[in-house]
């Protein structure tokens, strides 16, 4: 076993990481490499559609409908009142578009293509083709952008893996042209906003003979004091993260077992010898805990629901969402804000959603506004927002998620009913299904996106960002509303103006003063 102060600092804190994260794992081998890449023009055909229509939707029906001798270019000018050359305008771009069979011509003939289009209530706008340089291993079933880096130190040795390196021809399967798709998504060649119907053709790659760079990463054999076990993992500097696809090549061209490392010197030294047992106990019990957990499902009613409540604020360890028609000052009161306020000390988040109308401006029963301007002023230990109020609208839901570990829905309104006074017939179900939990969490997770998006569309960017980015789901959708208002963001007058103070070299205390004098919020 190395000491960590033997490693290069870089990959000294890569093994800490892997240690400090679990403590039966331990790296006892580890290796730099040289890997090479050749660099490859890859040529990306893409067809992009638009809505349709209403003259290519009626052009396309009547296509489709059997009219006998009556689906003639000068029958739709006539039906439609449009004159011909207008008419002929359409049905040409569409014929040469493949939506309709061009030798039928003048008569008016659906292809499947066209029938395709015509019931997803699109048409095709254009075909482009759009190219971009990248660096591609015939062995490995993945394509890398290069960020150009000099590796001067010459003691790091070249992997060559396959003799037939040069001379391998490149396969475009299905895993790979997925992979090229993404990184196209990473340049902006294709767009990732749903509301832009774009579709990869076909992909081209041509070698550019001569070009290759050598990408550095790091070999490591990591050793499972619990399970006994030995596995390889490969850390890619060039996009700093591990990268299964080169671990699968290396185990497979040149595995490593156990019995090629004298584990007995590796391992098995004080410190570890001290902590292996304990470990392999943990781990042996949790697997016990794991097996025996039964999903539960019970049903609560009347003042049980209350105390249930009461007990949830207790339960959360990092994250609480709780779903509500109305909002009130009876319910949330300076108790509930004192319990919300021990959350946030703990670095808990608290997602509060709620409205019932599909418009905020006629919600009868509106939450009052320093009420939400209070939960939305506490902070977590590091000043920043720990409790997100998120009008919704449009939704009677009544639930509550505590982290992984439970899920409650029925019928009582949670934060605008007290239910500890006079209680009335109310009833919920409490779970804590893993699947179920993951299912509701999910739900709610994506009207929260849903609903911040459309409010950052609008300019209120800053103040939704923060709960944007603690949500654990739909990743793909955020992206896409970041990418929506990023120019929005890059002229802000507010972030213009911090950037002029930067430029002017003033200090970081300066600048805030100076902020605070004019009265800038961020």
């Amino acid at each position: 076993m190395f000491k960590i102060e033997d490693y290069p600092k870089d990959i000294g804190k890569i093994i800490e990481d892997i240690e400090y994260k679990e403590d039966k794992l331990e790296v006892i081998y580890y290796k730099e490499w040289l890997l090479p890449f050749h660099k490859y023009k890859v040529k990306i055909n893409s067809i992009v559609y638009r809505s349709i229509s209403i003259i290519e939707e009626f052009i396309l029906n009547i296509g489709l409908t059997n009219l006998g001798n009556n689906n003639t270019i000068d029958d739709i000018a006539l039906m439609l009142g449009l004159d011909k050359i207008f008419i002929e305008t359409y049905v040409d771009k569409m014929a040469r578009n493949g939506m309709l069979y061009l030798n039928k011509l003048p008569h008016i003939i659906t292809t499947e293509s066209g029938k395709n289009l015509y019931k997803s209530k699109l048409s095709l706008d254009f075909e482009k083709q759009d190219v971009l340089e990248a660096y591609y291993h015939p062995y490995i079933n993945n394509i890398y952008d290069y960020k150009k880096k000099d590796y001067e130190n010459k003691s790091i040795d070249i992997l060559h893996l396959n003799n037939d390196f040069e001379d391998k021809i490149c396969n475009i399967n299905e895993d790979l042209k997925n992979n090229i798709s993404e990184l196209a998504k990473c340049h902006k060649i294709i767009c990732e906003k749903k509301v832009i119907n774009q579709e990869v053709k076909d992909i081209e790659m041509e070698k550019l003979d001569g070009e290759i760079a050598y990408f550095r990463i790091v070999e490591l054999w990591i050793y499972d004091i619990v399970e006994k076990v030995l596995q390889c993992r490969v850390w890619n500097f060039e996009n700093n993260s591990f990268d299964n696809e080169i671990s699968k090549l290396i185990c497979n061209i040149k595995p490593l077992k156990k019995e090629d490392f004298n584990l007995s010197d590796e391992i098995k030294k004080e410190p570890v010898i001290k902590q292996s047992n304990s470990l392999e106990e943990k781990f042996i019990q949790e697997k016990k805990e794991n097996k025996h957990e039964k999903s539960k499902l019970r049903i609560i009613r009347g003042k049980e629901i209350k105390e249930e409540f009461n007990k949830t604020f207790n339960m959360v360890k990092q994250k609480m969402y709780i779903q509500s028609p109305w909002i009130s000052e009876k319910v949330v009161d300076d108790d509930m804000i004192k319990k919300i306020k021990k959350l946030a000390a703990k670095n808990c988040k608290i997602f509060i959603t709620w409205g019932i109308s599909r418009n905020i401006n006629n919600e009868d029963r509106k939450a009052p506004e320093m009420l939400l301007e209070k939960l939305k002023s506490i902070k977590s230990p590091d000043n920043l927002p720990a409790v997100f109020v998120i009008w919704i609208g449009n939704h009677h839901n009544k639930e509550i998620i505590v982290d992984d570990k439970i899920h409650i829905a029925g019928s009582f309104n949670w934060l605008s009913y007290r239910g500890d006074y006079l209680p009335r017939g109310e009833s919920v179900y409490l779970t804590n299904d893993k699947e179920c939990i993951k299912e509701a969490k999910y739900y709610l997770e994506d009207q929260i996106v849903n609903s911040l998006g459309r409010d950052m569309l609008k300019g209120n960017f800053y103040s939704n960002l923060n709960c944007l980015l603690n949500l654990e789901y739909h990743e793909e959708k955020v992206r896409e509303i970041l990418d929506c208002v990023a120019d929005q963001l890059i002229n802000d007058e507010r972030l213009v103006y911090l950037r002029d103070l930067l430029m002017r070299n003033g200090s970081f205390l300066d600048i805030c003063e100076k902020i605070d004098k004019n009265g800038i919020t961020f």
